[in-house]
């Protein structure tokens, strides 16, 4: 069974793997950056044996309440070295592809985006905690943080157009999407905040909507191409 407190609780992607007879599902996460660097310098310095490594590996990250006692051991094994690669072994091979993905899902001129601006620009939340937020509670502290720069900026803010937004009749018409004119309404927020700082968030919101990310394509084949090495 999958442990869904656990799932609400991990921080970055989550991944599935079935075996070939279509039996088992086991679902995990990545290792965090510091968990795979202790990883990877236990197995480069020798102080644990590749099966070792690999199944305290799996067991840190496996997202299951038990694993099921019909389990083949390789099966553990294989997926342990799975996510050591996925956690930082392929970044030498695959970086490029991986940024390039996390841009078209996280795309520069989003409502999202230019909301999360906002938000940041006038008070001093991670975007860790944000993400805890609901719909609403996202929502509403867009608008408090709109008028709040609206009141230290002036004309110089200009006030999101509502009526640019379509409804989910409206884009089933024109499924072009938000019609909004971002360049002009991040000027405002680069005036309050800096534009370094909106490229740091933009950078940082990459990692942290990639929630139920999938392989990239390169992912996929060096993978392929390390297996069958």
């Amino acid at each position: 069974m999958i442990d869904v407190d656990a799932i609400l609780e991990t921080e970055g992607g989550l991944f599935q793997t079935t075996t070939p007879d279509g039996e088992q599902t086991f679902t995990y996460r990545l290792l965090s950056m510091k968990e795979y660097k202790i990883f990877a310098a236990l197995r480069d310095g020798g102080l644990l044996p590749p099966f070792r490594l690999y199944e305290q590996i799996f067991s840190r990250c496996f997202l299951g309440e038990i694993i099921p006692e019909n389990s083949r051991a390789g099966i553990i094994f294989s997926i342990g070295q799975f996510i050591l690669w996925l956690s930082g072994d392929c970044e030498n091979d695959t970086l490029k592809e991986d940024i390039s993905s996390l841009r078209l899902q996280n795309p520069l001129d989003s409502l999202y985006t230019y909301e999360m601006a906002v938000i940041t620009s006038i008070f001093p939340y991670k975007l860790e905690d944000i993400e805890k937020w609901s719909r609403l509670e996202f929502h509403r502290k867009f608008v408090i943080a709109e008028n709040l720069m609206i009141k230290q900026r002036g004309e110089e803010v200009t006030r999101l157009d509502l009526a640019k937004i379509q409804s989910g009749g409206e884009k089933a018409k024109k499924p072009k999407g938000l019609a909004i004119d971002f360049e002009r309404e991040n000027a405002s927020i680069r005036s309050a905040m800096g534009a370094g700082n909106v490229e740091e968030l933009e950078a940082e919101m990459g990692d942290l909507r990639a929630r139920t990310q999938a392989l990239t394509q390169a992912q996929a084949q060096r993978l392929q191409q390390r297996q069958g090495r």
